[in-house]
């Protein structure tokens, strides 16, 4: 990204009033200010704000920051009864980024990238509703036609029966048919015109997508661009030790949340850590989460770094919670690949986190999306216990040997352990089929390479499970070519885990498989070595 200008305004100019932008800013959210009834300080304690704050943001000396004004929107509306109209809305938020144009351009950017993709987010809503509203009428039009085709067939064998009756008859006929004819020519020219619209509105909701995706990668590029700069963070801030003491000063006050939130977006990252460490469990989850909203993706994947961090499982979730809150489930999934070369603690946050990314995934196609461009990164660097049970709970409904399969395209063999192990059933239940149906169905090549990763990857207790399905029961269809596949899967596993047709004999409740094990393994060299 090109350099940001700088603007003429300066800190002091601000606070003296002498940017006519700031002023005219204070102006206007004086006179909406006016209309609550309510004096600066009691309003500053209903939001909890500093009324000093407040008071500068009324008078002129201080560009507020947006949620300050969409707050106090808000509040007009709730107290007037009715919606702040919208073009009121967008007066003073242009107001608001021509101040900041002259007095922060760094922020200026940022927000006007915001507003942006607001109003990109706002036409694709728009343009969903008019592609459901056009697909409506399609349909409705549809159905006319085929009534109106189905009256005169209708109308034709009557007409073909009855025409020879009377020719008054014949004439009343004909011209019926001649209107149903004009009015279904009319409707097909309004399907037609119906679905070039509808055509149109779904080219416009891909612009609109796009153009949004496209703000969202410019936000956070800018965002990373601001956090690297020197002083960004950190405007006219007191020192951390008076932070210290005045949590200890507020500490059964509400005005503690305040100041937590003050400091996970202001604060320079080094005092942010440092507050994580002194604070007490609860406060440090709260600042954690709220970094996590709102700072810059590299200073959040420095908090789950630290060690105050990834030693909680508690801030961990809260860490996990907010930036899966901000980012797409692929984008999560990159964002955290930072946490996987950590020790294991840190690596665990890695693991939760792409859990935390298959979570919001809503198909197996997106998971493997989001999957994909990490897989190599994470593979060997930690156990992906929780993603893989994510991936089970997740997509179990769909087809639990697909997920497998997508586990050795990626290829994540570890995968398969936790996938299978969610789904185990306990020793002596009745095994319900989960791979074999759709197993046979595959290719020769891809049924085998499924066996020999299910034999060397899950655990004793699955394979008893798996092993069973593939023995099969009387009657069943395909019984036969169950047992081939039963045959690979005891000659991988005994290659994979040294004494694995033992423990597997030792632990099935089944004295049918356990006799065809036994079967097997008489078949085998006496020196296996």
């Amino acid at each position: 990204m090109t350099e940001i200008a700088r603007g003429r305004g300066r800190t002091g100019d601000v606070e003296l009033g002498a940017v006519p932008e700031v002023a005219a800013l204070g102006n206007t959210l004086t006179d909406l200010f006016n209309g609550l009834g309510v004096t600066q300080a009691a309003y500053a304690a209903r939001i909890h704000v500093d009324k000093s704050a407040v008071s500068r943001y009324l008078a002129g000396r201080r560009v507020p920051p947006q949620a300050f004004v969409d707050q106090l929107f808000t509040e007009i509306s709730r107290h007037l009864g009715t919606s702040v109209q919208e073009h009121v809305k967008d007066a003073v938020r242009q107001q608001r980024l021509d101040a900041l144009r002259v007095t922060n351009p760094d922020a200026y950017e940022l927000d006007s990238l915001r507003a942006e993709l607001d109003r990109s987010q706002r036409e694709t809503y728009r343009t969903g509703l008019l592609i459901e509203s056009l697909t409506d009428a399609l349909e409705k039009k549809q159905r006319q036609v085929e009534d109106l085709t189905g009256d005169l067939t209708r109308q034709q064998i009557d007409w073909a029966a009855e025409r020879r009756e009377t020719a008054g008859r014949y004439v009343r006929l004909r011209e019926e048919q001649e209107a149903g004819a004009t009015a279904r020519d009319q409707l097909l020219r309004q399907i037609e015109e119906l679905r070039s619209q509808l055509a149109e509105a779904l080219r416009q909701r891909d612009r609109a997508e796009e153009h949004g995706r496209q703000l969202r990668a410019r936000v956070l590029s800018l965002e990373e661009e601001l956090a690297g700069r020197q002083g960004y963070d950190a405007p006219d801030l007191p020192a951390l030790e008076e932070v210290q003491e005045l949590l200890g000063e507020l500490w059964r006050d509400a005005g503690v949340v305040r100041e937590l939130v003050t400091a996970a977006h202001a604060r320079p990252l080094a005092d942010v850590l440092a507050l994580v460490d002194w604070l007490p469990a609860t406060a440090a989850g709260q600042l954690v989460a709220d970094a996590a909203r709102m700072r810059p993706v590299p200073d959040v994947l420095a908090v789950g770094a630290h060690p105050g961090v990834a030693d909680s499982a508690k801030n961990q979730t809260a860490l996990i919670e907010g930036l899966a809150a901000r980012l797409s489930p692929a984008e999560l999934a990159r964002a955290c690949g930072a946490w996987a070369a950590l020790p294991e603690d840190g690596s665990r946050l890695a693991d939760r986190a792409l859990a935390a990314a298959v979570r919001a995934t809503s198909s197996l196609d997106e998971a493997r999306q989001a999957l994909s461009p990490v897989a190599e990164l994470y593979r060997g660097a930690c156990t992906p216990r929780a993603t893989g049970r994510a991936l089970a709970v997740q997509f179990r409904k769909t087809s639990l040997l697909d997920t497998v399969l997508m586990a050795l395209e990626l290829p994540w063999p570890e995968l398969i352990t936790w996938l299978t192990e969610v789904d185990a059933t306990p020793y002596g239940g009745r095994t319900e089929p989960r791979f074999l149906p759709g197993l046979l169905d595959l290719d020769p090549e891809a049924r085998t390479a499924v066996v020999r990763a299910l034999a060397a990857h899950t655990s004793i207790r699955s394979s008893v499970q798996f092993a069973q399905e593939l023995y099969g029961e009387p009657g069943d269809e395909r019984r036969a070519e169950g047992r081939v596949l039963l045959e690979v899967f005891l000659e991988a596993g005994e290659a994979a885990r040294e004494g694995f047709e033992g423990r597997l004999r030792s632990q099935t409740h089944s004295t049918h498989l356990r006799n065809a094990v036994a079967r097997w393994s008489r078949t085998l060299p006496v020196d296996r070595s």
